[in-house]
């Protein structure tokens, strides 16, 4: 059998291709519709797969292994209560009692009245502080005059007993101050008359403390109150008659005007008598007003309430 070339067969096929199309070039003529003889070519490749999964989260959200930090250390406790109000007492004026030292004897005659205060109403201490310094003073000059007279080797006349009058007079009780005026008259027996002493004693009742002069004033006017005293001696003893007053009045220091008093009105001053003036004078008191004192005053100090008024 005769072997066909390839390239007559090829050629037939054309041949036959162009025999069967129309004048515009269609493959079945005009008024044929076109057949796609070849379907589009295939994607012969599948598009890219996705060949890795998303990475999978392969551990769990991240577990909270430990509970939030506990607070180990509980808040500071207040160790120290708050501050108590301490209700400190209100200052109250001193109470007084009085105390009854008297006592008379025959042998030798004798008749001793003596009476003194008792403080109390006050605190404890400053109550003892005060008793003690009073009871010191006045009690000891009671014995000191018993003593005397028991010692004594003057004619004694047995119908006129020795004599010691003791006693007091407060002058301001406060709770500021305590002022206490002592009078003291002793007379000897035989004596042609006796003698007459004034003394005072001035406190804070709420410490028991014993105040001077300078306690109530404005520091460095004692001189200014001394000038005042002097010119009322003058006045009020002297009758303003300076030349005799000038004789008998000694410089009036601290020491000589230790007599003080607080009273409602002014501050007392107390004299002995002969101190500043004739035995006849007996013993001087004198008053100085408190509109003569206002510029020498502490108005903080003890006397302050009295001077100036509450407030």
């Amino acid at each position: 059998m005769r072997t066909v070339s390839r390239s007559f067969v090829v050629g037939m096929a054309l041949a036959l291709v162009v025999a069967a199309c129309g004048d515009d070039g269609s493959v079945l003529g005009a008024g044929g519709s076109t057949t796609i003889t070849e379907a589009p070519p295939a994607t012969t490749e599948a598009p890219p797969a996705t060949t890795e999964a998303p990475p999978a989260t392969t551990g769990a959200p991240q577990a909270t292994t430990g509970a939030p930090p506990a607070t180990t250390e509980a808040p500071p406790a207040t160790t120290e209560a708050p501050p108590e109000t301490i209700e400190r007492p209100v200052p109250t004026p001193p109470v007084l009692t009085l105390f009854d030292a008297s006592e008379t004897s025959d042998s030798p005659p004798l008749m001793m009245t003596v009476e003194i205060p008792v403080v109390s109403g006050v605190p404890p201490e400053a109550a003892g502080a005060m008793n003690d310094l009073i009871s010191a003073e006045m009690l000891g000059t009671a014995d000191a005059f018993k003593a005397e007279v028991l010692a004594s080797e003057l004619p004694i006349d047995e119908t006129v007993p020795y004599e010691l009058m003791l006693s007091y007079i407060a002058e301001s009780v406060s709770a500021e101050i305590l002022s206490l005026r002592f009078s003291i008259y002793m007379y000897y027996s035989g004596g042609a008359h006796g003698q007459t002493f004034l003394t005072t004693m001035n406190f804070d009742p709420q410490t028991g403390r014993l105040l001077s002069l300078n306690d109530i004033l404005v520091p460095g006017t004692i001189g200014v109150v001394a000038n005042l005293v002097e010119q009322h001696i003058v006045d009020e003893v002297f009758g303003g008659d300076e030349g005799e007053a000038f004789e008998w009045i000694p410089v009036l220091d601290e020491a000589a005007l230790d007599g003080w008093a607080v009273v409602a009105d002014g501050l007392l001053f107390s004299f002995d008598q002969y101190e500043v003036g004739y035995g006849a004078l007996g013993a001087p008191t004198i008053g100085i007003p408190w509109s003569e004192l206002a510029a020498v005053i502490d108005p903080g100090g003890y006397a302050a309430v009295y001077a100036f008024g509450p407030g």
